[in-house]
């Protein structure tokens, strides 16, 4: 446990850094969904990862930013926090419907997916679905 905060900080940074691979960029947002099964705190990765798919330049830093927030949405043992839930669908509404690349639309949409049916209470998730899904 003492050392996942720094597995965190490399796998975060392997997502963004210029010269990783999609492959090298796939493996570090999978590994990041193991990790948070075990990390205490949560909310600082999300919100890394939020501010990530929401401002970030790179196209393929986008992508790898929004598949580790749909693993790590997958793999989180409890639901977030309303905070983190706000956060998460202003940072994946603010791209997922003027995307043009078909890839980063469905991991965009995994992403929302896995918000609405593990984090988000049934009736929040119906209302928020009908406002963002056209």
């Amino acid at each position: 446990r003492p050392f996942l905060p720094q597995l965190q900080t490399t796998y975060v940074k392997c997502l963004s850094d210029p010269p990783n691979s999609q492959e090298v960029r796939e493996k570090a947002a999978e590994s990041l969904g193991m990790l948070v099964r075990r990390a205490p705190r949560t909310e600082p990765l999300i919100n890394e990862l939020c501010t990530g798919v929401a401002n970030q330049t790179d196209p393929a830093a986008r992508l790898a930013m929004g598949h580790a927030l749909g693993e790590v949405l997958l793999n989180l043992p409890q639901a977030t926090s309303e905070a983190a839930q706000a956060k998460i669908l202003t940072a994946l509404t603010s791209h997922s419907f003027e995307i043009d690349e078909p890839r980063e639309c469905e991991v965009i949409g995994w992403a929302f997916g896995m918000l609405l049916r593990r984090h988000l209470p049934t009736e929040k998730a119906v209302e928020v679905f009908g406002q963002e899904v056209k």
